[in-house]
């Protein structure tokens, strides 16, 4: 899931379909990446970025901490 984005855009006011609009797919193909279920793609990050007038990492997390694999792989490793 890729709250950052999420936070952004509910605290922006702005709609999904808004987004997914911006980057030519439906709403319905922007709720699955916004969810994580599909990977936003490196031209569809720059879009954003641009819209929102910030860098891509203060958006997007990686895909490897948006799905909670980040805290699990911390938890093994003996990290809190």
């Amino acid at each position: 899931m890729q709250e950052k984005l999420i936070l952004l855009r509910t605290e922006k006011g702005i709609k999904q379909k808004t987004l997914a609009t911006i980057l030519g797919i439906t709403p319905k193909q922007y709720r699955a990446k916004e969810l994580g279920k599909v990977k936003f793609n490196g031209d569809e990050m720059f879009l954003i970025s641009g819209y929102f007038k910030l860098p891509i990492d203060q958006i997007f997390l990686p895909t490897i901490h948006q799905n909670g694999e980040l805290e699990s792989i911390s938890n093994q490793e003996g990290g809190e």
